[in-house]
Formats: C-alpha cells, sequence, structure tokens
C-alpha cells in the first residue's frame, strides 16, 4: 500500500509535465490529476496540482467549445464524452468540498442544450463526423 501510496506524486507530477494540449484526452488527465489533489490532500503538492488541473481544464473550455456549447470537433459522440468528462469533474470536485467555478456550470448547461437539441426523435444524437450512433 505505501508503494502505491508513494507512486501518487509521481503520477501527478508526471501528468503535469506531459500532458495532452488542446485535445480531448487534456480533459480526462486533468480530472486525474485534480482527483490525485483531491484524494490525497495531505501531499504537498495536492494545492499545486489541484490549481492546474483547474488552469488547463479552464483553457480546455475555450479551446474545444465553442460559445454556443457545441464541441469543436463537430461529433456528437465526442461533444457527450467531453461534456461527461467536465460533469465528472464537477460532481467530483464538489464531493470532495471544492468549489468549481461558476463558469464550468454555464457552460455545461449550453452543452447540453445543445445535446436536447440535436437529439433526434428516436432518440439517437445524430451521426454526424465521426460519431457513433449514441442514445
Amino acid at each position: 500500500r505505501l508503494m502505491m501510496l508513494s507512486s501518487a506524486p509521481e503520477q501527478a507530477d508526471h501528468l503535469m509535465r506531459y500532458h495532452r494540449r488542446r485535445h480531448n484526452h487534456a480533459v480526462k488527465e486533468m480530472i486525474g490529476l485534480s482527483h490525485a489533489a483531491a484524494a490525497w490532500p495531505e501531499f504537498a503538492d495536492a494545492p499545486r496540482w489541484r490549481a492546474y488541473a483547474l488552469d488547463v481544464l479552464m483553457g480546455e473550455l475555450d479551446h474545444q467549445f465553442y460559445p454556443d456549447g457545441v464541441q469543436k470537433e463537430l461529433a456528437a459522440h465526442y461533444h457527450h464524452s467531453v461534456m461527461t468528462y467536465f460533469l465528472q469533474y464537477v460532481e467530483f470536485m464538489r464531493a470532495a468540498g471544492f468549489q468549481p467555478p461558476a463558469l464550468f456550470e454555464a457552460r455545461i448547461e449550453a452543452m447540453g442544450d445543445y445535446l436536447v437539441g440535436a437529439v433526434r426523435p428516436d432518440g439517437y444524437l445524430p451521426h454526424n463526423n465521426d460519431s457513433d450512433l449514441d442514445d
């Protein structure tokens, strides 16, 4: 258990140095970093990990989504996936006692509005760009 716990800061530092940028994988990686920060606040670098993850996520909100809430890959499948990642971030951080910026909720609501407007009468999202047929 100690070996596993001692590897957490190594992984967190690795994510800070070598994460993706301007990509949906960056969102998932920064959620992992913020989870480590919230799960192990006793690590001295936990506040730095949390702040860094938030900074990158804020940038990804602007880079990955148009102002109307549509994900820039213009694929409903990716839109839903990345929106879900941001929702996971908000839910986990709240459960850990941290309040994400209000901008997150407004942007996530716009993302959801797109999905509500784009869903087909049969309950599936459009099969646009390289989307899968998701319900």
